[in-house]
């Protein structure tokens, strides 16, 4: 379905749109998310994580438009999950939150209705995830 390429299409922005800040202005973008990188391997770490493993996971959504919009759905499904989990997680732990940390758990929480909405109400038989 064409609502399927253009949610992962979104998202494959998204994902790309999140990493470039933190490869080519992470302390601007650290700081933007409440973050102080004044230890040593911080920024390391943050461009790491913030720019390199959201960099990664758009590619492979990219690979996912031409050969398996679901399997990329499903990732897009996986990873927002995780990130709210461990939000909500670190919620508890920390017992504070600021404002982009709530920004981003209802981020997450409208990608986690709108993706599994996608797919449970998608056709039983389109359902597989490896490509014929």
């Amino acid at each position: 379905m064409k609502i399927h390429q253009y949610t992962l299409n979104f998202y494959v922005g998204c994902f790309f749109l999140f990493s470039v800040p933190a490869f080519f202005f992470p302390e601007w973008f650290a700081l933007t998310l409440g973050y102080q990188l004044d230890q040593r391997g911080a920024l390391m770490e943050f461009v790491g994580a913030y720019g390199g493993l959201i960099l990664g996971v758009g590619l492979y959504l990219i690979y996912c438009l031409k050969h398996n919009v679901k399997a990329g759905l499903v990732c897009v499904l996986t990873v927002i999950t995780s990130l709210f989990v461990g939000r909500l997680v670190g919620y508890f732990m920390e017992q504070d939150i600021n404002n982009v940390q709530v920004t981003f758990l209802v981020i997450e929480l409208i990608t986690i209705a709108l993706v599994a909405g996608l797919l449970y109400f998608d056709e039983p038989q389109s359902m597989d995830l490896i490509a014929d």
